[in-house]
């Protein structure tokens, strides 16, 4: 994962709220299927990102965790 913006940042809000998003958009996704299932693409797709930048934020679907 690359460098976290400093605390308080406009920069730092927001790749939380990416991350979150991510999240959101994942535990949507679980409701219907096994998270061992899912792919990452998917999960970027569910959460309006591409799949380059899902590995911006997370490892794997496994960071997710």
């Amino acid at each position: 994962m690359a460098a976290v913006p400093p605390p308080n940042s406009a920069a730092r809000r927001r790749h939380d709220e990416v991350r979150d998003g991510v999240r959101r958009a994942t535990l949507e996704l679980v409701e219907d299927a096994s998270f061992k299932d899912l792919t990452v693409d998917e999960i970027a797709r569910a959460a309006g990102i591409s799949r380059s930048a899902f590995y911006f934020y997370f490892r794997d679907k496994h960071d997710l965790l």
